[in-house]
């Protein structure tokens, strides 16, 4: 080549060279606001950018070697073309990089060796191809001293740079998770973690929620895209202070819980749709302890465990559902104690199933007083007590004590008694009462806060009460399985969605169908006037044999459909369509003098 075109890709380079390293060196992250939408787009571009000059310098490599080491072969053309190739696809990767980096949702540190192992990368491809460019065809079947290890040099950067993407996208440690431990020690690296069974507390209800449920399924779902080293939408979700302070939307751990039931397709579900999703219970913990405060410290004792969650923590940590329940005393050893106290108490104990040595008092026998005394007379029978009709008894809320240890009590009716809101208090351990008839009694809303864990609690009863409509809703809400009814609405949404891409629309013309390209689209609603369409309740029949005054509708022409006929002062009309019986409701008096003058009548 002459000196005057050496000096012009000498230039060139050394142009692409500056662009480069500013690229590297000018502070890349949003100015605030929202980054424009083309940014996004671009540089999504990236991660299919990026592995075209991975191919063409493994090429590169590859055809220099079999170019050098074998004399038969004549590939110099074939890398020359290739060093087009590869600088040509480095600055385009380069370049999409820098946009998708734009939105700052990378770690800084990794982004900072990636943008740098990147651009050295593409510098190198720049100057391979110039000195390719500058040599003689004569010069390209030699060995050269600047050009070979120049690609070397571009090669073993293209290694560092892809780690560091690797490590963006992945995790840092995503080459050497699964590193042979025989290995790991001349890399530095620590021994691998090997993953055991969770060994949960000799006492379950001690475990602390955020460490020992929330921090594993953070982990292994959420932190590739909201951790240390990634932050989409400005998500920290690898510590418990970077969740606090939420990401771009602001502090706003709702939304947190939020887009984990929308649905599949919907722009906001996290994880998105392509990604492996949390399951139902995963799903529930998270939403349980966002709306109790989200807290670091708080135990599984310091939250309410009802309905859907008491379930989940029950299967996952091992403990029968029904581990509460005390073991009922055999009928054998109880049968002569039930008759003691039906004579001395003047109850109705009586079993409730053969087979079975529960019992219930289904009623007081009329004029017999029961009272706190006979209550503590059934103790050494409380567990096989599964229902108690206690209505207009005697008994009072200092009474209620006892109640205490029927820990399988199932219903209970205290109905016109003296209870108050301090009586509640001994009912609020009867975690399987689903029963509860407080009719005419002094209880009031304070009371009701003794009956909101109670969660198998299905039917109340609290007719002439001092309860407000407030105190009901309140109980209602904290008695409300919420977590399990968001995943069925979920559930329901989705299943809405398919049905709706499952309708197949068909149209046959006529009433209320209009067609978009022939006609204008109908009003919201129809103005108020005297005139009428035909009778709804006529007969497709007796609407096409009516006689009306035009053949042709009077406003576009085409012909009429008795489908669509108004009587006015006597005199049918018909039109083509519903839109144009619209048009005539309006502005009757022209459509009429248009009618007029075609008929030849005044």
């Amino acid at each position: 080549m002459s000196n005057r075109a050496d000096r012009l890709v000498a230039v060139t380079a050394s142009l692409l060279t500056l662009v480069l390293l500013a690229s590297a060196i000018w502070p890349i992250s949003a100015p605030g606001g929202d980054v424009p939408g083309i940014v996004h787009f671009l540089g999504r571009f990236h991660p299919i950018l990026v592995h075209l000059p991975i191919g063409f310098i493994a090429a590169l490599v590859v055809l220099e070697v079999l170019d050098r080491g074998i004399e038969s072969c004549d590939l110099h053309h074939a890398t020359y073309v290739m060093s087009w190739l590869a600088a040509g696809a480095a600055l385009l990767a380069v370049g999409a990089g820098a946009l998708l980096a734009y939105p700052g949702h990378y770690s800084a540190h990794l982004l900072f060796w990636h943008r740098w192992w990147g651009v050295l990368t593409a510098i190198g491809a720049v100057w391979m191809l110039a000195w390719r460019i500058r040599q003689s065809p004569g010069q390209a079947h030699g060995w050269s001293f600047v050009y070979h290890p120049l690609l070397g040099a571009t090669a073993a950067l293209l290694v560092g740079a892809g780690h560091y993407g690797g490590s963006l996208t992945h995790g840092s440690d995503y080459l050497t998770a699964y590193l042979p431990e025989s290995w790991r020690p001349l890399l530095n690296l620590p021994p691998r973690e090997e993953e055991v069974a969770r060994d949960w507390l000799a006492d379950p209800q001690e475990e602390v929620v955020y460490v020992s449920l929330i921090e594993p399924i953070l982990r292994t779902s959420c932190v590739s895209c909201h951790g240390i080293e990634r932050q989409r939408g400005g998500l920290r979700l690898d510590a418990h202070e970077f969740i606090l302070l939420g990401g771009e939307s602001g502090s706003d751990l709702g939304l947190l819980a939020e887009v984990l039931t929308q649905p599949l397709d919907h722009k906001m579900r996290m994880p998105p749709k392509d990604k492996p999703q949390l399951d139902l219970d995963e799903v529930a913990l998270l939403q349980w302890w966002v709306r109790h405060g989200a807290s670091e410290t708080a135990r599984v004792r310091d939250l309410p465990a009802t309905g859907q969650i008491g379930r989940i923590l029950q299967n996952l940590f091992g403990v029968d559902p029904d581990a509460d329940a005390v073991p009922t005393r055999d009928w054998d050893e109880i049968v002569q104690l039930v008759q003691e106290l039906n004579t001395e108490t003047g109850a109705n104990l009586r079993r409730i199933a053969r087979d079975q040595p529960t019992l219930e008092i289904e009623f007081l026998h009329e004029g017999v007083v029961f009272g706190d005394a006979e209550l503590e007379q059934l103790i050494p029978i409380q567990n096989n007590l599964l229902r108690l009709n206690l209505s207009r008894s005697s008994i009072t809320d200092d009474g209620l004590r006892h109640l205490a240890g029927m820990k399988n009590l199932r219903r209970l009716d205290l109905s016109t008694t003296s209870v108050t809101d301090a009586g509640l208090a001994h009912l609020a351990g009867l975690r399987h009462l689903d029963y509860l008839n407080l009719y005419e009694t002094a209880v009031t809303d304070e009371g009701l806060q003794h009956l909101k864990n109670l969660s198998n609690l299905r039917r109340i009863y609290l007719w002439r009460t001092k309860v407000s409509n407030e105190g009901i809703e309140q109980l209602q809400a904290s008695l409300r399985d919420q977590l399990q009814a968001d995943a069925w609405q979920a559930e329901i949404r989705e299943l809405e969605q398919r049905l709706r891409a499952s309708e197949v629309q068909i149209s046959l013309g006529g009433a209320g169908i209009s067609d978009d390209s022939e006609s204008e689209p109908e009003p919201e609603s129809e103005p108020e006037t005297e005139f009428e369409p035909a009778a709804p309740e006529s007969s497709a029949e007796e609407i096409a044999s009516a006689e009306a005054v035009d053949a042709s509708c009077p406003i576009t022409g085409r012909a009429s459909d008795p489908a669509h006929t108004v009587t006015h002062e006597g005199r049918d009309i018909a039109f083509c369509c519903s839109n144009c019986v619209a048009k005539f409701q309006a502005d009757p008096e022209s459509v009429l003098a248009t009618l007029n003058s075609t008929n030849g009548t005044d």
